[in-house]
């Protein structure tokens, strides 16, 4: 993807849009209702994010499209659906804290789950946070 700045300028949204346009070449969907976004913090200033549908494997994958696989983990999870959509993070952050978690980040930052019918262009942002981690 790139950089933060690029995310705050609403790249993402467009990516998200882009997406939305394309779901009808992913045949094999388990919950077409819920389009993921995958947090990958693996650039120097900077991240991977990749907008998914969870399929039951990744025997069919379209043309243009990766297939990527998400290994089980435990997360801190929460749902959000105002403007100031970066309070969500430090919320969970914070509980993780508090709980005594750690974060277990070795490659996945957080991942977020949209409904379907989220428009990013025009609705306030709606989402469930995930974020790995794991017992101190």
């Amino acid at each position: 993807m790139g950089h933060f700045e690029q995310a705050g300028q609403g790249v993402i949204k467009k990516l998200q849009q882009e997406f939305r346009n394309n779901l009808g070449s992913i045949e094999n969907a388990c919950n077409p209702d819920i389009i993921i976004g995958l947090s990958y913090h693996n650039i120097e200033n900077g991240f991977s994010y990749y907008l998914a549908l969870e399929v039951p494997n990744l025997d069919v994958i379209p043309q243009g499209m990766t297939g990527i696989s998400v290994p089980a983990h435990t997360s801190a999870t929460s749902q959000y659906e105002e403007e100031n959509v970066h309070e969500v993070y430090s919320e969970v952050y914070n509980w993780i804290e508090l709980n005594k978690y750690v974060l277990d980040q070795n490659e996945l930052e957080h991942y977020e789950e949209f409904p379907f019918d989220y428009n990013p262009m025009t609705d306030s942002p709606k989402l469930k946070l995930h974020i790995p981690i794991q017992k101190k």
